[in-house]
């Protein structure tokens, strides 16, 4: 782990902050813009960085192999003024189960979306018109166990729009808030 000091005016070197860094670009970002932050001006000749750079770790969350399969559905929220939702089912899987390939689905309303207390969203499961737009391949599946709690499974969206969480069958009846009033 890597620490910052500086040298005093007795050129002693003392430690500048109880904290450690893993990289030197965090260390790096520290001294750019907290210590420039408070008003603090720092020549780089009276500041050393002292230990051994850490190597990221791979990531360990849970193998997702075995956690999607055909006709399941995720659960896309999104929005900046309004609430949104999508609904993607999944129409493949990949060999490896690590990807698969998502189409979306039509959504069901009960209620105004454009009325003030917006209205509540559901999936279109049935019926030969419930898919919506082109498949969309290589959605990278992920599974993450929290400390505390059950393990969740996600895909991330396109840029902006977050993950889609998996869906158990228990929420396919349950609504979900959209207002599109901003």
């Amino acid at each position: 782990m890597l620490t910052v000091e500086y040298k005093t005016k007795t050129g002693e070197w003392i430690k500048a902050i109880d904290k450690e860094w893993a990289t030197r670009r965090g260390v790096e970002h520290w001294l750019n813009h907290t210590w420039a932050g408070v008003g603090l001006t720092c020549r780089y000749e009276h500041v050393r960085v002292v230990g051994e750079e850490s190597r990221r770790k791979p990531f360990t969350g849970i193998d997702p192999t075995g956690w999607v399969h055909v006709g399941d559905v995720f659960h896309c929220r999104w929005g900046y003024d309004t609430i949104n939702n999508d609904f993607y089912e999944v129409v493949s899987v990949s060999p490896s189960g690590k990807t698969c390939t998502i189409r979306q689905i039509n959504t069901l309303i009960d209620g105004d979306p454009n009325y003030p207390g917006g209205c509540y969203a559901r999936p279109q499961l049935t019926g030969d018109d419930h898919f919506c737009g082109q498949p969309i391949p290589r959605k990278r599946i992920r599974v993450f166990q929290p400390t505390s709690g059950r393990a969740s499974c996600s895909i991330t969206m396109s840029p902006g729009m977050g993950s889609a969480m998996l869906m158990e069958p228990e929420d396919y009846v349950q609504g979900y808030m959209e207002d599109h009033c901003d």
